[in-house]
């Protein structure tokens, strides 16, 4: 199976989920499938390249497309042109986080190219993520994001309470799976 992994960030800055997404490409690649991510350069300094990419193309091939406003939304005037492309040539997507344009454009590409997604929402479904910035999650939420993740095919979480959260806050959300978070 190819599996395309789209998360906003997979600067080191990023924390966690860039590094749950390292090891899920691995891991992944071990099992005989192919594996391959998607990006943005947000959270790179701006006084920095994207020399960080290097170190995860020597595993499996990362594209980072140029995002504007690097620490906000995250929009790129290239990123639809790259996400149809590599969406394209896959089976399915894995998709990291919420919040953002580019999960945004991610979920709609998909839609239009007919590839099944699956998300990861890495906690932002908890209800202490939820009332940071409240109100923008709760018009954004309704209107945008809660709508996206019901037409996912799934929903991926690291443990039965991260899913029962999400489920609380967004009913009607898609299967969930739970795939425990891997440590070297």
């Amino acid at each position: 199976m190819n599996i395309l992994h789209a998360i906003p960030y997979m600067h080191p800055l990023g924390g966690g989920p860039p590094v749950v997404v390292d090891r899920f490409c691995r891991h992944l690649q071990m099992q005989g499938h192919s594996a391959s991510v998607i990006t943005t350069d947000s959270l790179t300094p701006a006084n920095e390249t994207t020399a960080w990419a290097e170190e995860y193309r020597a595993e499996y091939p990362i594209r980072v497309v140029p995002a504007w406003y690097r620490h906000r939304f995250g929009y790129s005037s290239t990123m639809l042109a790259e996400l149809r492309r590599a969406i394209e040539e896959v089976d399915l997507v894995h998709l990291h986080n919420l919040w953002s344009y580019f999960t945004f454009a991610v979920a709609k590409t998909c839609g239009m190219a007919r590839v099944p997604f699956v998300i990861s929402p890495h906690g932002m479904l908890d209800p202490h993520s939820l009332s940071r910035n409240a109100s923008k999650k709760r018009f954004y939420g309704q209107c945008f994001e809660f709508p996206r993740l019901r037409r996912a095919a799934g929903m991926v979480y690291t443990d039965r309470e991260e899913q029962n959260l999400a489920e609380r806050s967004c009913p009607g959300l898609p299967p969930g799976y739970i795939v425990p978070l891997g440590a070297d």
